[in-house]
């Protein structure tokens, strides 16, 4: 694989991650303070807690937010 496909790849997931209202939010939300997974479940009611994670991690692979697990 070149280096202009790891960018494009890299790209490609960036845009995936914005192609997304509601991931758009749950940026918007984050911008404002880190949050918690159920901080950021109640600020998206609408969503349930599956649905909030699966958005998580396409914004993550996006490299657009960072996770870290605790207390575990």
């Amino acid at each position: 694989m070149t280096e202009g496909e790891v960018n494009e790849d890299a790209d490609d997931r960036v845009f995936k991650a914005l192609a997304s209202a509601t991931r758009r939010r749950m940026l918007d939300e984050l911008k404002v303070s880190p949050r918690t997974t159920g901080e950021l479940c109640a600020a998206l009611p609408d969503l349930d807690r599956t649905t909030v994670l699966q958005h998580l991690r396409v914004i993550e692979r996006a490299a657009l937010v960072s996770g870290r697990l605790i207390g575990l």
